[in-house]
C-alpha cells in the first residue's frame, strides 16, 4: 500500500476543489497592509506531518510568521499621582468627608479632639490612607470655614434637585452670571463662589478680568484639590452636563474642605478690575 503524504502548505484539497495555499494566504495578507515579506515561512517536514495535525502546524506558522511591528505589546498603565496630605479641621470626620479626599491622597492630618466615626476609620483603612494627629497651629489655617455661594447659568431638574440639596448644606445662591459671580467673590476674601455654566472657558476668562478672582473649571475631584491647593481658587466653573448630583456635591465638598478660599504666597493678581 502507497502511503499518502499531505503537504502542510496545500490543505483541504479534494476531488473538484483547488488546494489552500495557507503561505500564498498569508504572504498576500501582508502585502495588503504594506508590510514587506521577504522571509520564507517556517515548515515542518512533509515526511514528518501527520495528516491530523497537518492544519495546526499550518496556523501556527502563520502567526509566528507575522512581524514584530504588527505585534501588540503590552499597554502601559499610568498611576494616579500622590497628593499632599490633606488637614481636616472640623470635629466631626464622617465617611463623606472620606469619599470626597482626591484621589491618590496618603495622609489626613487632624487635630487632638477630632471624632473619627467607625465607617470613616473603615474607609481610611481600605483606601491606605494615614490618620495622623496635628497641632492646632497646623491646621489653624482651616478654622475659618469661609463664605460660599452658588450659581446656575441654566436650570434643569437636576439642578433644581442640586440647589436643594446645597440650600440645606449652607450654600448660598447668587446672581446667575459669571460677572455678577465675580463681584460677589471679590467683596470679600473669605468668599468662594461654584458657577454652573454650560461655557466654561468662556466664564473663567470673564470672570478672571476682576481683580481678586482666581477663577478655575474642573470636572473631577481630583482637579478641585489641586486648584484649591496650587491656586487658592475661588471661583469655581463646572459644566453639569453628564455630571450627576452626586459627583457634583462632591466637587462642592472639594472645593470647601479647605476653609476659607487663599491664594498661596507670591501668585500674581488673576487680572485687572473692569467696570
Amino acid at each position: 500500500m502507497n502511503e499518502k503524504t499531505v503537504h502542510p502548505r496545500t490543505l483541504g484539497a479534494r476531488p473538484g476543489h483547488p488546494a489552500l495555499d495557507i503561505e500564498s494566504l498569508v504572504r498576500a495578507v501582508l502585502s495588503s497592509l504594506g508590510v514587506p515579506h521577504s522571509k520564507p515561512l517556517p515548515t515542518a517536514p512533509a515526511s514528518q506531518v501527520d495528516p491530523s495535525s497537518a492544519r495546526i502546524i499550518e496556523e501556527d506558522n502563520a502567526v509566528h510568521s507575522v512581524p514584530a511591528e504588527l505585534k501588540v505589546g503590552p499597554v502601559p498603565v499610568s498611576l494616579p499621582a500622590r497628593h499632599e496630605a490633606e488637614v481636616f479641621a472640623d470635629r466631626l470626620l464622617a465617611q463623606r468627608h472620606i469619599e470626597a479626599l482626591p484621589g491618590g491622597t496618603r495622609e489626613v492630618r487632624i487635630t487632638p479632639g477630632t471624632v473619627v466615626t467607625p465607617l470613616a476609620r473603615d474607609l481610611l483603612k481600605r483606601r491606605g490612607i494615614i490618620l495622623r494627629w496635628v497641632s492646632g497651629g497646623e491646621a489653624g489655617r482651616v478654622r475659618d470655614r469661609g463664605e460660599w455661594g452658588f450659581a446656575f447659568e441654566s436650570e434643569s431638574g437636576v439642578l433644581a434637585a442640586l440647589r436643594r440639596a446645597w440650600l440645606e448644606e449652607e450654600w448660598s445662591e447668587v446672581a446667575s452670571s459669571p460677572v455678577a459671580t465675580a463681584r460677589w467673590v471679590v467683596a470679600s476674601p473669605r468668599r468662594g463662589a461654584l458657577l454652573l455654566t454650560d461655557e466654561a472657558s468662556v466664564a473663567v476668562w470673564r470672570a478672571c478680568r476682576f481683580e481678586g478672582v482666581r477663577a478655575a473649571s474642573a470636572a473631577e475631584p481630583e482637579a478641585v484639590a489641586r486648584a484649591v491647593r496650587r491656586l487658592g481658587v475661588n471661583l469655581l466653573v463646572v459644566e453639569p452636563a453628564g455630571k450627576s448630583i452626586a459627583l457634583m456635591r462632591q466637587l462642592g465638598r472639594t472645593f470647601r474642605r479647605g476653609g476659607a478660599p487663599r491664594a498661596p504666597e507670591g501668585l500674581a493678581s488673576a487680572g485687572e478690575a473692569r467696570p
